[in-house]
């Protein structure tokens, strides 16, 4: 179904149905490099992208993405591109670009989808983006776990409540806060850094590692 929408050199070679532009404006910085971050950014980006003496190794870039999807219109199925709406809202809400993306680092914030010239919903609290997570669960007819990282009926998702200090419009907020309490779900009881004392959850790892 991809090759079928998207093109593919694999086997029968086949072009794509669907043409894809992105145009971007990612430039502002979010953090420069050798600014010394707050410790749940830092434990979030690691060693190699943070050094506690010199700060980040690599700027963090903000602003604004724009995908555009062309097709002709006699080219896709109406289940085609209901598809294709629901997986530009996928990457919208679940996806990430750059380094550090499972970390949170990079997270795409869907603001507006647009079909033609008719806007589209989108969720804007907890309670719809519970809801668009419910609806893509009961689209899902994947039963099995799939070999890659893809959604299927028994993917769950939880959205946390986190509260974090400071303006909670600012996505470094949020990601601090997510990264301490990262700290103190996975540090051993006896681990404390930068004020965050360790559940000890995994004492067994911790042994382990020491071994």
């Amino acid at each position: 179904e991809e090759s079928e929408l998207f093109g593919s050199a694999a086997g029968k070679s086949q072009q794509a149905k669907v043409l894809l532009r992105v145009t971007s404006n990612l430039d502002t910085e979010e953090f420069p490099s050798g600014q010394k971050l707050e410790s749940g950014l830092a434990y979030l980006l690691g060693q190699g992208m943070h050094d506690r003496n010199t700060g980040s190794k690599r700027p963090g870039l903000r602003g604004n993405v724009t995908l555009r999807c062309v097709w002709r219109h006699d080219a896709l199925s109406n289940e085609q591109i209901e598809g294709l709406q629901l997986a530009v809202q996928a990457l919208g809400l679940l996806g990430s670009l750059g380094a550090r993306a499972r970390k949170g680092f990079g997270s795409l914030s869907l603001q507006t989808l647009r079909k033609n010239d008719t806007e589209l919903p989108v969720p804007l609290d907890q309670a719809q983006l519970n809801a668009w997570l419910k609806k893509i669960s009961t689209q899902c007819n994947i039963t099995e776990q799939p070999p890659f990282t893809a959604w299927y009926s028994g993917s769950r998702c939880w959205a946390l409540p986190l509260k974090p200090n400071g303006s909670a419009n600012s996505a470094k907020a949020l990601l601090n806060e997510y990264g301490r309490q990262m700290m103190n779900y996975r540090l051993s009881d006896k681990s404390t850094i930068g004020g965050i004392h360790g559940r000890g959850l995994f004492k067994s790892d911790s042994r382990e590692l020491r071994k």
